[in-house]
């Protein structure tokens, strides 16, 4: 085609017709926007508006390209004349608007290109950051629905205003984009563009509007940020398209192609410029013009049949459900569940994709949740300590949140009232990891339950765990308490999850680990494991200290306790006789400080004491035994020295000599049983000889008395 003035006519009314259709759709849209109440149709009008300044600069430049071709024709007709000499100079004075379309193509394009690149830029950061927890949204998906779009927005009406958004750009962007094969109308192709850029956004909204009318909004959410994201993205090309422009060198003849002509987007309006570029990709591999050979011919014709076979085949296994035996599946048709309830182990089938969808839920096993002080585990072969700080795998930070327990019940009662300040410094932090073992117990109340049950389970039992916690002293946790928390938690929890209907039962809930705080902090003197000048203490070598004493305690009351346990055994001859033995001197002694007991009742008591004692087989059984005995000993020993005193005295009176010398023979022969006896005669010079016969008391008197006068 010439580049005449009606060519390039026509492809300023071509860029007309593209900067109409460019503010019509971005009037729509703002509208429905307003309509709507939606922040993500509000970022769409804003993109599509975004388009305007790059058809304008097309229409001036294509307008003043039609003045410098009439300008030209002008100026030729000039020179054929016979009057070229005359008007040499005016020719000359004619080429003003090829000037104008040079300042065009030099300043006016790269100006657009950089003001729409920074306008996408600053229009898409914007919108990014004031989108609702536009940072968090990635992990918060209820975040970026909240202000997605209006109560009074209707799915119907937005997705037929974003198909008819869709299309018209989609025609225009065609219909221009094919223009672009001329070389002359070569600059469309950014206007086109672009607009094929506003028909994907448009799509992308009808598809969020088709979701949003089955009463899910997650998708026309997400578009919140995808929007300002595409904007940005472009931006940055336009932007970095400019700067290459800048130190390109030129070619004599070569197509200026503007920046803000994006590259990416060309390939949504010319899709055979893709094909063109893989073929080469592939050649380029290959070594050779591999996109020449049959096969690959074959394949390039085939591909479409081929893609639409593995589509076929793709939605018919989305339409087979294979169910695994501890698995039920919920069968859901554009959000709502269908069917007369969950489907059991087997091979079941249900309408293909997107149509209906099949959640699994391993109802048959055993799911736990991990509430408490969330910390990453220890590796094998690792002793969990309490002075131990490894408590995770090595390379991972760890992650450890305190609880807050009650003061100790002591102090709690000791404390003044209204002291809330030495009442919270009596309070204690504590590290435990808590599991919540549970079963889906009514699949369907659990699906329709919540959207996350899991979350919602974790939340009510770290609400219960930590009003627990709070509820007692950290010297009962660290003891009995840890065993009793069980039972205790899993009967409140299991009432939480049975008030929110949850479906699901809980099997278990088990304290595995509890410690103190494990770090090295400084601790005033006075408290227990405390320094006196604040030096730095660790707080778990505090604890084992304090149980190292406590253990200490405890020992030594069981070794009393034993000991007196062998005391008692060994002087009542069981610990029970000698409970009761002591019972019954108590009671004695009572008796007795009191006034107004009866005599009759104390002996009646000392009767009964006796009996015990009498029946008991240890010690104090055995010295009352013995008591008794040199008792009765005492007693009838000196009855028989009474007796024997009586007897003597009888015995005086009738032989009072007799008995004195028999008393003093029997002490001499007491005295001298074991002693050599010599008598010797003092007044005879000869030894005279003595026969004494002492072995009858007559012979002993008759030779005491009749021959010894």
């Amino acid at each position: 085609m010439a580049d005449d003035q009606q060519t390039f006519r026509r492809a300023t009314t071509a860029a007309g017709v593209g900067l109409a259709v460019q503010l019509a759709l971005t009037i729509a849209m703002g509208l429905a926007a307003l309509w709507g109440e939606s922040a993500v149709l509000l970022s769409a009008m804003w993109h599509l508006l975004g388009g305007a300044p790059i058809w304008t600069i097309l229409i001036f430049y294509y307008y003043q390209h039609s003045i410098e071709r009439a300008e030209a024709l002008e100026a030729q007709q000039l020179q054929q004349s016979d009057q070229s000499a005359i008007f040499s100079e005016q020719g000359e004075s004619l080429s003003v608007a090829r000037l104008r379309l040079r300042r065009i193509e030099k300043w006016g394009m790269g100006i657009v290109s950089v003001g729409a690149a920074l306008y996408l830029l600053i229009a898409g950061l914007v919108m990014f950051m004031d989108t609702p927890h536009a940072l968090e949204g990635l992990t918060r998906t209820q975040a970026l629905t909240q202000s997605a779009i209006g109560d009074r927005a209707s799915g119907l009406i937005l997705m037929g205003l974003c198909a008819g958004i869709a299309f018209i750009a989609f025609v225009t962007a065609r219909y221009v984009s094919g223009m672009t094969q001329v070389r002359a109308w070569q600059h469309l192709r950014g206007g086109a563009s672009y607009l094929m850029g506003s028909a994907l956004i448009a799509l992308l909204l009808l598809i969020g509007a088709l979701f949003f009318h089955f009463d899910n909004t997650t998708v026309i959410g997400w578009l919140g940020l995808v929007t300002p994201a595409i904007m940005m993205l472009i931006g940055v090309e336009i932007l970095l398209t400019f700067l290459l422009n800048v130190y390109r060198p030129r070619v004599a003849g070569e197509f200026k192609r503007p920046a803000f002509d994006s590259r990416v987007l060309g390939l949504l309006t010319t899709p055979e410029s893709l094909a063109k570029a893989v073929s080469e990709a592939v050649n380029y591999q290959f070594g050779f013009e591999i996109s020449r050979s049959w096969f690959y011919q074959l394949l390039a014709r085939s591909v479409t049949w081929l893609v639409a076979f593995g589509l076929l085949v793709l939605i018919a296994i989305s339409s087979v459900v294979i169910v695994r035996p501890y698995e039920q599946a919920v069968v859901t048709r554009f959000g709502r569940m269908v069917g007369d309830g969950p489907m059991g182990p087997g091979l079941h089938f249900k309408a293909p994709w997107p149509i209906s969808r099949a959640q699994k839920y391993e109802v048959g096993r055993m799911h736990s949740v991990g509430v408490g002080s969330v910390e990453a585990k220890t590796g094998q072969h690792v002793a969990i300590l309490w002075t131990n700080t490894q408590h995770h795998v090595q390379g991972q930070e760890s992650h450890e949140s305190y609880m807050v327990t009650a003061p100790p019940l002591a102090k709690a009662e000791s404390g003044a009232e209204g002291d809330e300040d030495r009442r919270a410094s009596r309070m204690s932090l504590i590290t435990a990891d808590v599991v919540v073992q549970y079963r889906i117990d009514d699949l369907v109340e659990y699906v329709q339950s919540a959207a996350a049950p899991e979350m919602l389970l974790k939340a009510k039992a770290q609400r219960r765990v930590s009003a627990y916690f709070a509820a007692q002293d950290i010297d009962t946790l660290l003891t009995r308490g840890r065993i009793e928390a069980g039972q205790q938690l899993r009967e409140q929890i299991q009432q939480d999850v049975d008030v929110a209907n949850l479906g699901l039962q809980v099997v278990f809930v088990g304290i595995t680990g509890i410690h103190p705080p494990q770090g090295t902090q400084p601790s005033p003197g006075g408290m227990p494991g405390g320094m006196p000048g604040g030096e730095p203490i660790g707080v778990a070598d505090a604890f084992l200290e304090q149980i190292g004493a406590l253990q200490e305690k405890q020992t030594a009351i069981q070794n009393a306790h034993k000991q007196a346990v062998k005391l008692l055994t060994d002087v009542a001859g069981s610990y029970d006789e000698a409970l009761e033995i002591y019972d019954a001197i108590q009671a004695l002694d009572t008796m007795r400080a009191e006034g107004d007991t009866t005599e009759q009742a104390i002996t009646q008591q000392e009767y009964e004491l006796e009996q015990l004692l009498a029946q008991a087989r240890g010690a104090a059984a055995q010295a009352i035994f013995d008591a008794r005995a040199e008792r009765w000993t005492t007693a009838l020993g000196g009855r028989a020295d009474a007796e024997r005193f009586s007897a003597e005295i009888a015995v005086f009176d009738a032989a009072p000599k007799y008995y004195a010398w028999s008393q003093y023979l029997r002490v001499l022969a007491s005295g001298m049983a074991n002693a050599r006896k010599t008598i010797i005669d003092a007044d005879n010079t000869e030894p005279g000889v003595f026969t004494i016969d002492l072995t009858t008391t007559e012979s002993l008197g008759k030779f005491l008395f009749e021959e010894g006068n």
